[in-house]
């Protein structure tokens, strides 16, 4: 059989020879092989590219060649090793047979066939385990220098923690470097070694730790509030409109999380159907996603976790969930503790609008209603103004006024908004802002010609104008609520700048003072606060933030004084209560600070940090 194919691969050379040997001319001898090379020349070189390729990939799984790769990075499950955006090269696994510590990529039906990028950290045979927040490789705790900022390791729901596993034949565990980040082994499984399509040799070689604490990593209480607000970041940088945190969800949520941890000490844990457990609880839905982890993760860790867990991270950032649930429950495994997280997106069947958005639409009605009944009365009396004018003022305000009572009427009756109408709600504003400039301008041109002076005075206090002044003013209060207050603070220098009445100036110190408060600068948030308050006396929000500088500094008496005074103006203002109830507390008066963190707590029931400080403060 080899003579044969040797024979057919000769064949061109020997037919070349014997046309150049023959004694035909040379004219005839050009035109011998030309013919020659028409007739089999396309076969014969396809046959030897096809037996150049069959060599070459015979050689590469016999591990004789080498395979080099290039490929490019996306995602950052391997900080601080490799960048996100790195081109990286890939040897062969036949060649460079993988062992702990490589970098391999590898694919299969868990991964939907996406190549991922992760280290070994287990090879078959091996006995694996995660210990709070440490792993245990064959009995003793590794010793992890590359893991990115030494965050720890948490099992998940395929590799649970306090468990031990032996690693089957052929398979390996593998993680990324960035522990909080990385889907891996301990969400897919064990990656077997025919997957494995790519490999970065280390060299590195297994070291353990001397001694370990049991306690290297304690359960940190997770901020709802502060888990939220890091989500909603990404969200409103994205144009996704924030979640909403729902009490109701997020008991649901720790009733589910209660049962995973009383199945730790299983050989399975068993969860409930989520959408059964949603209808007996009462929670209506239109479509509903669950996220459970483990780890003693604080806010901002647990944030960053599920922001990189596929495939969950996209339903995080998804306009489809509306409500979010967050239940953490301890789990105790012998000497092995790890909080459960359970987390439940949903999109509800009604919107469970606030009181506040509706008292926000009837106010908005109601001022357009008087606004267009203003005008309607300065046409009758102002006869120095031209009529046309004031009739297109008129129009706009008449048309806003239509567009917000059919935007009322879905907030009214609890229910989502049709198609048309969020077409409707995503125009209104812009519109609103052409008609406030319009008015704004119509009063500053026309204000002195209108001579009923009960009119004028009406008229007066709609001298806007300044929208420069409050888009930098959102502008700050989206820096304050992404925590970048350095630059929080430029914006208050530059509201500062574009202010025209004391009012303008009063915000413009009020978010100055908040920065510096939140950068724990007192001295000079007091400084700015103080100004705020001078410039607006009825400020409520400086004096709940000039309460919360008092308390801070120990002020107690103080900062009393200064959250009665918000309560004065702003009834409804949950910080003040708060503010109020915890000073109160401090001063001696315990009972009294409890009640008013209740009153904090009634107006905002989900708030993690009002519920967290009366629990604070009862224990005292």
């Amino acid at each position: 059989m080899t003579r044969i194919i040797l024979s057919i691969l000769g064949l061109p050379i020997l037919l070349f020879i014997d046309v150049f040997r023959s004694p035909r001319s040379v004219v005839k001898k050009i035109l011998w092989s030309l013919l020659i090379l028409i007739l089999f020349g396309f076969t014969w070189i396809s046959g030897y590219q096809d037996l150049f390729t069959i060599t070459k990939y015979t050689l590469y799984d016999f591990g004789l060649v080498d395979k080099l790769t290039e490929v490019p990075v996306r995602g950052t499950s391997m900080l601080p090793t490799i960048q996100d955006g790195q081109n990286i090269k890939l040897n062969s696994p036949k060649k460079y047979l993988p062992a702990w510590g490589d970098i391999v990529s590898f694919s299969n039906n868990e991964t939907e066939e996406m190549y991922y990028l992760k280290r070994i950290i287990g090879q078959p045979g091996d006995k694996v385990s995660f210990i709070n927040g440490q792993v245990r490789l064959n009995g003793q705790f590794l010793k992890e220098d590359y893991i990115y900022q030494g965050n720890p390791t948490y099992g998940n729901t395929y590799l649970i923690d306090c468990r031990e596993y032996q690693i089957p034949e052929n398979k390996f565990l593998v993680m990324g470097d960035n522990r909080i980040a990385s889907t891996d082994s301990r969400v897919i499984g064990f990656v077997d070694r025919t997957d494995i399509e790519g490999v970065i040799k280390t060299n590195l070689t297994v070291q353990f730790n001397s001694s370990v604490s049991n306690s290297i990593f304690p359960a940190e209480v997770v901020d709802s509030d502060a888990f939220l607000k890091a989500i909603n970041q990404s969200r409103i940088a994205q144009n996704i409109s924030p979640l909403i945190l729902n009490s109701q969800l997020s008991q649901l949520a720790k009733t589910r999380a209660e049962k995973i941890a009383g199945d730790l000490a299983s050989d399975h844990i068993n969860t409930p159907d989520l959408r059964q457990t949603l209808e007996q609880g009462n929670y209506d839905f239109i479509q509903v996603q669950e996220v459970i982890t483990m780890g003693n993760y604080n806010a901002d860790q647990l944030s960053q976790h599920v922001l990189e867990l596929y495939p969950y991270a996209a339903d995080f950032l998804s306009s489809e969930y509306y409500e979010i649930g967050l239940g953490v429950v301890p789990g105790v495994q012998d000497q092995c503790h790890v909080q459960v997280i359970n987390i439940i997106l949903a999109w509800p069947q009604k919107p469970n609008y606030n009181q506040k958005i509706l008292d926000n639409w009837n106010h908005e009605i109601d001022q357009l209603t008087l606004l267009v009944g203003l005008f309607r009365d300065i046409k009758k009396e102002s006869s120095q103004i031209p009529v046309s004018e004031i009739q297109l003022v008129i129009d706009d305000l008449s048309d806003l006024l239509d567009k917000a009572s059919q935007l009322r009427v879905p907030v009214t009756e609890n229910r989502w908004l049709t198609s048309t109408e969020s077409l409707l709600d995503a125009a209104y504003w812009d519109d609103r802002n052409k008609v406030v400039q319009k008015v704004g301008d119509f009063t500053l041109k026309y204000l002195d010609q209108i001579p009923n002076s009960d009119l004028r005075d009406s008229l007066s206090i709609y001298k806007w104008g300044n929208l420069e002044f409050n888009k930098e003013s959102d502008k700050a209060k989206l820096l304050f609520g992404q925590e970048k207050y350095q630059e929080q603070l430029d914006s208050a220098q530059k509201l500062l700048t574009l202010s025209k009445t004391d009012e303008e100036k009063a915000i413009a110190y009020y978010w100055q003072g908040l920065a510096y408060y939140s950068l724990k600068q007192m001295d000079k948030a007091s400084q700015s606060l103080n100004q705020s308050v001078k410039l607006n006396p009825d400020y409520a929000a400086a004096y709940s933030t000039l309460s919360a500088v008092s308390l801070n500094t120990q002020q107690y008496s103080q900062s009393i004084a200064l959250a009665k005074k918000c309560i004065a103006l702003d009834p409804e203002y949950a910080w003040c209560y708060n503010n109020l109830g915890i000073a109160t507390a401090l001063s001696g008066n315990k009972t009294e600070g409890l009640k008013y963190l209740q009153k904090a707590i009634s107006l905002d029931p989900d708030s993690y940090t009002f519920n967290e400080n009366y629990k604070r403060v009862k224990n005292l």
